[in-house]
């Protein structure tokens, strides 16, 4: 009889907690944790409407060992209801897609070794850089995006650090069942041949190398640098070389606390397997502007996002938490082809426990300044403790006329409980 993942993930547990017992009498008993969230989503989208309720649920082993040694293992279970109300990214049934496929994943399996200022962490791990706009954890989704590797820290003076991480996997968030080959099921089969494509895959196979400094030596700014090689053999498009800054400074003045965020990188397209023509196309630039106020637990701010483009090729982020960024909606999780200028008016109250948050943005072409539509978002959030949340969330797009980068109106709410999430 064949295990599920589940079953199998489990015995591993009770294998390596029962074995550390065994060994290390005198190292600390494990400690096991649980989390959940339910998440209902509804997408209005090109007169289709798209249904999901989703249970997420988490179990977390954290296990001392010796010799300055700690061992994370992390076992993620979705499950989907409603799967005929929707595609979820494994399967497309012609409906908008809600990705949140069923599946069990092994989420985190990392070894953590600590020496002075020294970490090491290897294995299967969460990243997250910065702001999550080149690097991150796409963790709004019920599929965590994780990676295997490797990440060396170095914590240097008082709160500062450098980071050097490999990568040779990315686990994405359709899950390990989105492999190479589609369900005989799936609209898309006689269109592709039944090979699934490349961007939708669970995993790609990477070789990516990564260093980070973080600076938080000065009373008022924060500094951020960082270095990114990507070569994604799975779908060649993602891999790029990346090098950018990003700057971060507020200041206290009576009654009132100024913010300011500044982020600029280039980047160039990277050859795979010595592709000449990849390797000719040429550097594309990012930057960001944020800057704001909060007073008395209400924050006013303004930013401007702007993806370059050249030549039909756009500046990417394929490794970023893509949600966060340029809509809710989630209509810009590939840039145009001409480049994106997104700007964004925010009005933020939060007075505990509760967040409200309204954001509206706009959407124009980098090259040709094309109006592309405007977008609306808003957070509902009621937050027990540390522990309990519910989330409202809306995102209603509306493309404008006489263009063709976006051309669908589309709608989305969100509602979700989320426990030690």
């Amino acid at each position: 009889m064949t295990k599920s993942p589940l079953c199998t993930a489990l015995v591993s547990i009770i294998l390596v907690t029962t074995c550390v017992g065994a060994t290390a009498d005198s190292v600390s008993s494990p400690e096991l944790t649980y989390g959940a969230r339910v998440r209902g989503e509804v997408v209005e989208q090109n007169h289709q409407q798209a249904e999901a309720i989703t249970l997420k649920g988490r179990l977390t082993l954290e296990q001392p060992l010796p010799k300055n040694v700690d061992l994370l293992v992390q076992i993620d279970h979705v499950e989907a209801f409603l799967d005929d109300h929707h595609s979820d990214g494994v399967l497309n049934n012609g409906e908008p897609v809600i990705a949140d496929p069923q599946t069990t994943e092994l989420n985190q399996f990392v070894f953590s070794y600590q020496h002075n200022d020294w970490t090491l962490n290897m294995g299967r791990f969460g990243l997250k850089l910065a702001n999550e706009r080149f690097v991150g954890g796409v963790e709004f989704r019920q599929n965590d995006q994780t990676f295997d590797g490797l990440k060396l820290d170095y914590g240097f003076s008082t709160q500062s650090q450098w980071s050097y991480v490999y990568l040779d996997n990315v686990n994405r968030i359709f899950g390990d069942d989105a492999d190479s080959m589609l369900s005989p099921m799936d609209s898309q089969f006689n269109a592709t041949n039944g090979v699934r494509p490349t961007a939708m895959l669970g995993d790609h196979r990477v070789d990516a190398h990564l260093l980070f400094v973080d600076y938080r030596e000065w009373d008022y700014w924060q500094w951020h640098a960082f270095m990114l090689s990507l070569s994604n053999h799975d779908h060649r498009p993602f891999s790029n070389r990346t090098v950018g800054v990003r700057a971060m400074g507020r200041k206290k003045l009576t009654g009132v606390e100024l913010f300011g965020e500044f982020d600029i990188a280039v980047q160039r397209q990277q050859a795979v397997d010595d592709n000449p023509s990849i390797a000719r196309r040429p550097s594309l630039t990012y930057r960001s502007v944020n800057i704001g106020m909060i007073i008395k637990r209400i924050e006013f701010s303004l930013q401007q996002e702007v993806l370059g483009a050249e030549d039909q090729v756009s500046f990417i982020t394929p490794l970023a938490t893509l949600h966060k960024f340029n809509g809710w909606a989630d209509q810009f999780l590939g840039t145009p082809a001409d480049g994106l200028i997104d700007q964004v008016i925010q009005v933020a109250w939060r007075p505990r426990p509760f967040i409200i948050d309204l954001r509206w943005h706009q959407y124009k072409t980098e090259n040709s300044r094309v109006d592309i539509g405007e977008e609306l978002n808003l957070d509902l959030v009621y937050r027990r403790g540390r522990h309990h949340q519910w989330k409202i969330r809306i995102a209603d797009f509306d493309p404008a006329d006489d263009q063709s980068v976006r051309t669908n109106p589309i709608k989305k709410w969100f509602l979700s409980y989320a426990y030690r999430l």
